[in-house]
């Protein structure tokens, strides 16, 4: 029941990342690049957020699962879940840079920065349902 809940709550660790990703990174390449290419950057910055963090969630969610299988629980499952997270993150972000840089020049680099941040802030508001999911079983 334990690895059902864990998925659960990571889709809400994706869905928040996801969010908060479009969020500040439409706003960086609104701020930065947006007389280039409009006002549709900050909707279709929100869209692209959520498709393409899909792989890098479930691959943090297959370590976690993984985890929690070898019998890591608190604090160290936690640590566990950050450090994937931060990896996976940081490979998205260097992705974004290298794939999207010469079309996003000025924010290239802030968008990678809110990449890892929103996935490292959202890990952190759900630290207590993945403490708090080793207990229960």
């Amino acid at each position: 029941m334990k690895y059902i809940t864990t998925l659960f709550v990571f889709l809400g660790i994706w869905v928040l990342a996801s969010f908060i990703n479009g969020v500040l990174s439409g706003t960086c390449l609104t701020l930065y690049d947006g007389d280039k290419f409009g006002n549709e950057t900050f909707n279709l910055s929100m869209i692209f957020s959520f498709i393409f963090s899909i792989p890098f969630a479930g691959i943090v969610w297959l370590v976690t699962a993984a985890a929690q299988f070898s019998g890591k629980t608190g604090f160290a499952l936690f640590k566990t879940v950050v450090i994937a997270a931060f990896i996976c993150a940081l490979i998205g972000a260097i992705l974004f840079i290298a794939v999207f840089g010469r079309q996003f020049k000025e924010a290239s680099y802030a968008v990678g920065g809110c990449i890892i941040f929103s996935a490292i802030t959202a890990v952190t508001i759900f630290r207590n349902q993945l403490k708090g999911n080793d207990e229960a079983v």
